[in-house]
């Protein structure tokens, strides 16, 4: 394949007049000193982290974006990642203390954090991430743009990928046109920051405003007769603002402000959506925060009292606006989001937070955390159809209902943490006590309400100030969140499916109306050990690992056993399909629904007798390797982390099956037992990440980030037609693979990505100046990211790693 060179002859020529200009600027403009420089920064001096998933990509070791990012693509996207293993409904973010979540998007943040601006931290074993502004005096401007799709892969990517692969490369099995990748149009954004202390009454004031707008390009599939996967190139337009504010009203009292408006012509682009299944989307919401607060007489920890009012307003709606029906392929052919189907509507989410921390001595101190956010859906169409296509031919149909329905949900937190230093040993541990519930105003039949005891316990042995060694072990309990109640409501969402004859065939969504008398509360345990070096030169080194299981996690099955009626498959093998118009289902834990489908001959009573009983229930296990320098001048990291995460889900691929924990009406569907046993989606296997910045002199840095991650684990996907009624989908093979039996299925491609920035400081007009140019995916070797998985002998590519895009970066203090 062969591609022209007039974009690397333009893209060459800009960098080169770039460069130019950024050594003009530093050498004949004064230069301020590198330690009191704003812009010395380790994450400023690499511009190629802008957001908090472009540190979470590039940076922390264990954990990867499940969505493609490359060059700002997702900056309009929620947040999806997963700390080892977990579903990313259970991430949580504070910003200086207050509770920052979306109520909408579970598990995803309100604000977009700005690398530059915040000093993280993490707690992986709860899924916590939490942010401090770090703003510089006065006012600091920041403005941006990137645009993609810059050239073509370079040449000879087909015989570099063979040779360090051995397999073809997806550009040698007939891809998608290169012209066509999905790629960022454009992005234009501005961030304005504000810091300030004792001004009048206020002991501080800091505050930050942001904007982007553009647009950026997506492949919408269909399928012909032939059974091709065929597609249109859509464009999505989006912006979002977002603005924060935190007062010091006095010593001992801090007041908290956001505003979030966002806006998408094409929400769920990123779940492979098609065009006719996308929705116009509107999220808006604010939240009011006060914190009283005292210097404790036993510790730095401040005593504090926090209460939080929070309000978002979400509406949703489908792009089929001149009609109240769509067609959808139902061997979709990536084999992500098959069953995407949800109401128009507005969403209307109001939440109060109240957190305190009290110290009781130097080793002890209680703090207790309640959340409850009450929810009501206001149906904008009471009723849609879709028409079911198989390979572009009419099959049947869906007649889908919503109406207003509310519910409210709570979860509390309180706890004792205890610490003792002893020589060359330390540990710390927790107790919670926490309650979950969950209130459905429409159906009180199905109230939740759990009472558990979670702990967590740390044991340090730090034998020299340059070794130090963990021991980890504990218990963390799933909260109720928002899927729980979308399943269990009878009225936000339900349907009735029909034949091609326009025969009833049975209901679908929003019947899961009962719940078993023995629910339980999913929780996991994790068991830790890591050992870290550092030395006084900045040297470090760390080897952490970790196992964790996952137990009761919520299920659903079917009612009535009776429901399904068993046909043959090509292999031989026993497949089902539900054969009850009245089909009923019910809100269980994973080992009582296996049970119960063994129990009833509907799964084989053998289906786990190669697996040890341990890891029968979804588990993460894993090592992470981190080494690096950092000094005023260098700063180093490189990380791989090995791991495997294994269990079963519902049918297909993605982040809407595919993810532990993930609640679905399909998952009653029987055939997932066939081969449904093998890796998930969060599981890549081996992830490789370098990051580097190096000041080559006065103040111009180069910076470079490497990735690597192995590709995600699918099901290559079979259809069986059962006559005069349906088709029923079920695996061809494993996910990945099953670690305990050798099964292999399907991967799809690594992924390799480079990206280069260059950035220089310098002083004009009395204002300190950064300059930057990145270069994103600049080898751009079009790697396979999604492939059609219907095609079980042929390994089409229907999408390619995002092209390579420039971004331009400039700030200023004054």
């Amino acid at each position: 394949m062969k591609f022209s060179n007039k974009y690397y002859q333009q893209i060459i020529t800009f960098f080169i007049l770039f460069v130019s200009l950024l050594l003009f600027l530093i050498f004949f403009l004064p230069v301020k000193s590198f330690s009191q420089d704003y812009f010395s920064q380790s994450a400023f001096n690499n511009p190629i982290l802008t957001t908090l998933a472009d540190y979470i990509e590039s940076i922390y070791p264990a954990s990867f974006i499940f969505t493609s990012g490359t060059g700002l693509y997702g900056i309009n996207e929620q947040l999806y990642f997963s700390f080892y293993g977990n579903n990313h409904q259970w991430n949580k973010y504070y910003l200086d203390g207050f509770y920052i979540n979306s109520l909408y998007f579970t598990g995803t943040p309100l604000y977009d954090f700005r690398i530059s601006l915040t000093d993280l931290s993490f707690d992986p074993f709860k899924s916590i991430i939490y942010g401090q502004m770090t703003l510089p005096y006065g006012f600091y401007f920041n403005t941006y743009g990137s645009i993609g799709n810059m050239g073509g892969p370079i040449p000879y990517t087909e015989d570099i990928v063979f040779f360090f692969a051995r397999h073809l490369s997806s550009l040698a099995r007939d891809p998608v046109a290169l012209e066509d990748r999905r790629y960022l149009r454009y992005l234009y954004g501005f961030l304005l920051t504000y810091y300030e202390e004792n001004m009048g009454n206020l002991s501080f004031i800091k505050g930050i405003f942001t904007f982007d707008i553009g647009e950026k390009t997506f492949l919408s599939y269909y399928r012909d007769s032939s059974h091709n996967a065929l597609y249109n190139v859509t464009p999505e337009f989006f912006y979002k603002l977002q603005t924060l504010w935190e007062f010091g009203i006095s010593q001992n009292i801090n007041l908290f402000f956001t505003f979030f408006h966002q806006y998408r012509d094409n929400y769920g682009s990123e779940f492979y959506y098609s065009s006719s299944e996308t929705a116009e989307l509107y999220d808006t919401s604010f939240s009011i925060g006060i914190n009283f607060f005292a210097l404790s007489n036993y510790s730095m920890e401040d005593d504090s009292v926090k209460f939080q009012l929070n309000y978002e307003n979400t509406s949703l709606a489908h792009n089929f606006q001149t009609s109240s029906s769509y067609s959808n392929e139902i061997t979709s052919p990536d084999g992500e989001s098959l069953y995407s189907y949800y109401p128009d509507g507005i969403m209307h989410n109001l939440e109060i937070a109240l957190d305190s921390l009290y110290n009781v001595s130097d080793n002890l101190y209680f703090y207790s955390n309640f959340i409850s956010n009450f929810s009501y859906f206001e149906s904008a169409k009471d009723t849609y159809t879709v028409n079911l296509l198989y390979y572009d031919d009419y099959i049947g149909k869906i007649i889908f209902k919503s109406s207003d329905c509310s519910w409210l949900i709570s979860n509390g937190d309180f706890g004792l943490t205890y610490s003792v230093e002893k020589g060359l040993f330390s540990y710390k541990l927790e107790g919670l006590l926490l309650f979950s519930s969950l209130i459905l105003f429409e159906e009180i039949e199905k109230n939740l309400i759990f009472f558990s005891f979670d702990f967590s316990s740390k044991l340090n042995f730090s034998p020299s100030k340059y070794i130090s060694m963990d021991l980890d072990f504990g218990k963390n309990s799933v909260r109720i969140d928002s899927s729980v109640a979308k399943i269990l409501s009878s009225t936000f969402l339900y349907g009735s499916y029909y034949n091609e004859a326009n025969e009833l065939l049975f209901n679908t969504s929003g019947q899961c109306d009962d719940i078993v008398d023995s629910l339980k509360q999913p929780y996991y345990f994790y068991l830790r050990f890591n050992f870290q070096y550092k030395s006084s030169g900045g040297f470090y080194f760390q080897i952490d690992s970790q196992l964790r299981t996952f137990q009761n996690l919520f299920w659903i099955r079917a009612k009535n056993a009776n429901s399904y009626t068993s046909t043959i498959n090509s292999s031989g093998e026993d497949v089902y399909y539900i054969s009850d118009p009245d089909i009923g289902y019910v809100l269980t834990n994973y080992e009582e629904a296996l049970e119960y489908y063994i129990s009833n001959n509907l799964v084989s009573s053998d289906i786990y007798s190669n697996i040890p009983e341990f890891f029968r229930n979804p588990f993460y296990a894993g090592v992470v390797f981190t080494v690096g320098k950092s000094s005023k001048d260098t700063i180093f990291q490189m990380s791989f982390w090995a791991y495997m995460v294994v269990g079963i889900t519902a049918i297909g691929n993605g982040i809407v099956e595919d993810e532990i924990g993930t609640i679905s009406e399909n998952l009653a569907d029987p055939n997932l037992f066939l081969t449904g046993f093998g890796r998930m989606i969060s599981d890549r296997s081996y992830v490789f990440k370098l990051y580097f910045a190096q000041r080559l002199f006065s103040d111009l840095w180069i910076g470079l980030t490497i990735k690597y991650r192995d590709g995600q684990p699918f099901s290559a996907l079979l259809t069986q037609e059962i006559p005069g009624e349906y088709v029923i989908i079920y695996n061809h093979n494993v996910p990945g693979d099953n670690p305990f039996t050798g099964e292999f299925g399907r991967r799809e491609d690594c992924i390799w990505e480079f990206n280069f920035s260059l950035s220089g400081s310098f002083e004009l007009f009395n204002m300190e100046w950064n300059v930057s140019l990145v270069l994103y995916n600049f080898l751009d070797m079009a790697f396979e990211i999604c492939e059609d998985v219907f095609w079980v002998g042929y390994r089409k590519p229907l999408e390619l790693q995002i092209p390579r895009g420039i971004g331009l970066n400039l700030s200023f203090v004054f």
